[in-house]
């Protein structure tokens, strides 16, 4: 199918009029009304979505801005969903949630809030009536600072506190004024006045006029109404929550605190029983975790019910480091280099504290810079390595700590010294005419320096490079050209010196080459040819710039011939010149002869040069992008650098790379080379943000004495760079050394951080060596493990983690090391004493008693008895609870020397020993007479016998 001119016309005006009415609309629906002159009462801040204005004496909404001004008479909009919060006269607070209506106002020194619809919260600091104000905060005319502050609703008046703290909803039912601190005086529409005092709520019934207060008993008090919790950890947030009671309790009071994602609890996410004490007023604080979001939560018990309150939940993202890399060289000649600092992460944060160290532990903070945005330029860091990390704050109530984002380091070095520069042309001398000076200047080339940021060409009448230059001029490019406008002494015959220097970012200046002479004659010699050379090499896309020179005698006429062969048969080109040069045209690309024919009038032919061949050569090809491949996607890690690749171009003496993102709306690329030898260069890819890029290649031939510069064509083509942010190690720190006991005891707790969400996850945990078993069942949101009854040893860890096909584990494993569990002390104090005898006396008793000192830390003792020469076991108990025991059967003993010992323990609640103790040895002796047989005695007579 073909188009017609008509259609192309019709399809062009039709994409022209439906941008110009996108253009229309994007400006209509973001138009803000300029106020001159008009009062400005405070200021708003967008909490989320959209939030609108209209001004007294118009019927135009605008939507408004973050920070926007806020003006007398103003009337303030929120859609579904929306926020915002007005700050008025620095010391008011008005939120606004979502579906109200309001007009701020101030009239007579009354600073009035004209409240029509949806639900508000107040909270104010009281000030000094003759203090000092905010400049742009209301002023009563005439009232010295003084501002009373009243809420207009429908026919209700609400006069508050300048210190008080309130909440307002207006529905079909009536109004409904909730005081959390201070006090609100209420006027209905018949004019009775009802005051509120704290943690009280009034009801006005819109129907039957009626007006009920309700005190209550139990107040919570965290979070407090409208607060704003951030919590910089991962998955669920643990929200501490508080109830009082406005008086002492008199018996134990059961509270249960409920928890909802609405005002109204129709579904109820959580509910926690406290329990607040006889004679107190506060339970204590009970952790809840919660997702991120907006929250309402009450407290009842006891037939006593408290007013809801309202919360939100901002889980934190951490701060991420961008620039500079970790590890990376930042490299400096002279100056000490300014080096810019970037970070992502933490939107919620008031502020961010850029701080630099000498010493990785950040016991010494030697720089610490403190800015709004997520970037800051340091200046003249000296040499060596630093430590940089970012500490957010916030204006918010931080749960936990205020974490600061993990610790990178880079190097400040200085460089080598910079070299010369190396000269093409003009070649050591080289000669000119002064018409051709005049006509076309002299153009200067050198080989191009990948660190200069500029060069700068010098022009000298002697080769004393001291002596003040004719000609000194910058360049951006590897040549230039100087005409007699720009130097007038190249006006005249004679000979000239010439030599460039490079010029570095930081404005260092490179040693100049030695200077070339070049010769500048007057003109009158015979004809002949000067330049270019027999054979030189012209590119295409320099001849129509380019000049034939020759030189000869003014008064004949000279004409410039071009053929494609030597004996100018088949003629390109006839030139009539009276300036002894010639400017070349739009020839093809091929071989071509020239030369110069001097002609008298008639037009014979007075001298001929010599033919010289020609070469008229086309644009080096684009170099074809090899690596990354064109519309591919490049996934790396972050920070990592990526090295680029691209074909190589027959005659190419050096390439220039470019790396630009798509839609910046900044033209200079983000990275550039402008002169690269080879055909591979590494990009630190891992510092670019993740998005689509443009990559231009473009291959360039410098210029000789046998050809010009040439230029290539350039090759573009995309690419999108996603970062992979891997699985971080948190804790323990590498190289930690754990105590043995608190690892049996409490275990080892394993933390990670995740960057990009993975699909699995596990642990990879290894002793002195050896693979052990980590009792991980893992699931979305986890990031720890705590491991139990870890013996002594040097352990390993690493989290393997992916998402799909990319590889998300932890990239440098950590070690750390579990001590030795210390030994319970030995018994002291231990009875018998060593080398005790023992004997009749001492065993007459029928036991024998053993006690020493109880040994802090043991829960149990082992004691044992052995023979002192054999070693053969005489009695053992494993598990004595008291710190002595006595021996009632000493059939077990016999006369000679024994040796006993007793060792503390601790078992634990599961009835394992868990701490064993060094043991106390003590030597004895039982000595009992020896046994004898009776003496037999003769001769006695016997009774009976």
């Amino acid at each position: 199918m073909r188009f017609s001119r008509s259609d192309v016309l019709f399809s062009a005006t039709i994409l022209a009029l439906t941008a110009l009415l996108s253009y229309l609309f994007i400006r209509d629906i973001n138009f803000v009304v300029a106020r001159d002159g008009s009062e400005r009462l405070g200021t708003i801040v967008l909490r989320k979505r959209t939030v609108t204005r209209r001004r007294a004496s118009s019927y135009r909404w605008e939507r408004l801005r973050h920070d926007s001004p806020v003006f007398r008479g103003d009337t303030i909009r929120t859609a579904d969903f929306s926020e915002a919060q007005l700050v008025l006269g620095g010391d008011l607070t008005l939120d606004v949630f979502e579906n109200s209506l309001l007009t701020v106002s101030l009239t007579d020194g009354v600073e009035e809030i004209v409240f029509q619809s949806g639900s508000i919260s107040l909270s104010g600091v009281a000030r000094d009536p003759a203090g000092p104000r905010d400049p742009a905060g209301p002023r009563g005319p005439g009232d010295g600072g003084a501002v009373r502050r009243v809420i207009r609703s429908g026919d209700s008046v609400i006069e508050y506190d300048p210190s008080a703290t309130i909440s307002v909803s207006r529905r079909e039912s009536g109004v409904a004024v909730d005081v959390s601190s201070g006090s609100a005086t209420v006027t209905d529409s018949s004019g009775v006045r009802t005051t509120v005092s704290g943690n009280a709520e009034l009801v006005l019934d819109g129907e039957s006029g009626t007006v009920a207060v309700v005190e209550r008993l139990i107040v919570p008090s965290e979070p407090a109404q409208n607060e704003r919790l951030v919590w910089q950890g991962t998955g669920p947030v643990p929200v501490p929550f508080r109830v009082s009671l406005t008086r002492e309790a008199d018996r134990d009071r059961d509270v249960d605190v409920e928890i909802s994602r609405d005002a109204a609890f129709s579904a109820v996410a959580a509910r926690i029983p406290v329990v607040i004490r006889q004679g107190l007023r506060d339970s204590g604080p009970v952790s809840v975790s919660l997702e991120d979001g907006v929250w309402y939560w009450r407290a009842a018990g006891g037939g006593d019910e408290s007013p809801v309150r309202r919360f939100s939940v901002m889980a934190e993202r951490p701060v991420e480091l961008a620039f500079p890399a970790s590890g990376q060289t930042v490299a400096f000649r002279s100056r000490n280099p300014p080096i810019r600092f970037s970070w992502e992460g933490a939107p919620s944060s008031a502020a961010n504290a850029l701080e630099l160290s000498r010493v990785e532990d950040f016991s010494d903070v030697a720089v610490r810079r403190t800015t709004e945005l997520s970037s800051i330029t340091v200046e003249a860091l000296d040499e060596g390595t630093w430590y940089w990390r970012v500490v957010p704050s916030y204006r918010q109530r931080v749960i936990g700590p205020v974490l600061p984002s993990p610790i990178r380091s880079f190097a400040v070095v200085r460089t080598e010294a910079m070299s010369p520069l190396a000269p093409i042309a003009p070649v050591s001398g080289a000669i000119q005419s002064v018409p051709e000076v005049v006509e076309a200047g002299v153009s200067f080339s050198w080989k191009p320096d990948r660190d200069a940021a500029a060069y700068e060409l010098r022009i000298h009448s002697s080769p004393d490079l001291r002596s003040e230059p004719l000609f000194s001029g910058r360049f951006d490019r590897a040549w230039g050209n100087v005409s007699t406008a720009d130097a007038g002494a190249l006006a005249a015959a004679g000979t000239y010196y010439w030599t460039a220097v490079w010029i570095d970012r930081e404005g260092n200046v490179s040693p100049a080459f030695p200077p070339r002479p070049f010769e500048i004659a007057d003109g009158r010699l015979s004809l002949d040819a000067a330049f270019p050379p027999d054979g030189y090499a012209v590119a295409e896309s320099l001849l129509t710039g380019f000049r034939f020179l020759w030189k000869g005698s003014a008064s004949g006429r000279t004409i410039f011939e071009l053929a494609r062969d030597a004996g100018f048969a088949d003629l390109v080109a006839s030139l009539p010149s009276s300036t002894f040069s010639a400017q070349g045209q739009s020839w093809k690309p091929g071989a071509y002869y020239w030369r110069v024919r001097m002609a008298d009038a008639d037009g014979a032919t007075l001298l001929e040069t010599p033919a010289r061949s020609l070469l008229v050569v086309p644009p080096l090809a684009a170099p074809r992008m090899v690596d990354p491949a064109p519309g591919s996607s490049v996934v790396l890690y972050e920070g990592d650098p990526r090295p680029f690749r691209w074909e190589s171009v027959e005659g190419a003496d050096h390439y220039r790379l470019s790396i630009t993102p798509y839609g910046s709306g900044d033209s200079a690329p983000a990275f550039d080379v402008p002169a690269s030898a080879g055909t591979t260069e590494t990009v630190p890819l891992g510092t670019f943000p993740d998005g689509r890029y443009r990559v231009v290649v473009q291959a360039f031939a410098l210029d000789s004495p046998r050809s010009t510069r040439i230029i290539g064509y350039k090759d573009e083509s995309s690419f999108t760079l996603r970062k992979v942010r891997p699985v971080t190690l948190v804790s323990p720190a590498n190289g930690a050394r754990i105590d043995g006991l608190d690892a049996r005891k409490k275990g080892v707790t394993l933390r990670w951080r995740s960057g990009d969400t993975p699909q699995t996850l596990s642990v990879r945990l290894r002793r002195n060596g050896t693979s052990l078993p980590v009792p991980l069942k893992w699931k979305r949101g986890v990031s720890s493990v705590t491991l139990r009854d870890l013996s002594e040893g040097t352990y390993s860890w690493e989290v393997s983690a992916s998402s799909g096909d990319i590889d998300l584990s932890s990239r440098d494993g950590r070690t750390f090391v579990v001590l030795p569990v210390p030994k319970l002390p030995a018994p002291k104090d231990a009875i018998p004493r060593d080398k005790a005898v023992v004997g009749p006396d001492e065993l007459r008793a029928g036991e024998l008693r053993f006690s020493w000192a109880a040994v802090p830390g043991a829960s149990h003792y082992a004691f044992r008895v052995r023979a002192a020469g054999t070693g053969v076991p005489v009695f053992a108990a494993e598990n004595l609870v008291a710190s002595e025991i006595v021996l009632t059967d000493l059939s077990v003993f016999d006369r000679g020397s024994f040796v006993w010992e007793v060792s503390a323990k601790h078992v634990d609640g599961n009835g394992l020993a868990d701490r064993e103790g060094l043991p106390l040895v003590r030597g004895f002796t039982i000595d009992l007479p020896a046994l004898r047989a009776p003496d037999r005695q003769k001769d006695l007579e016997y009774y009976g016998r």
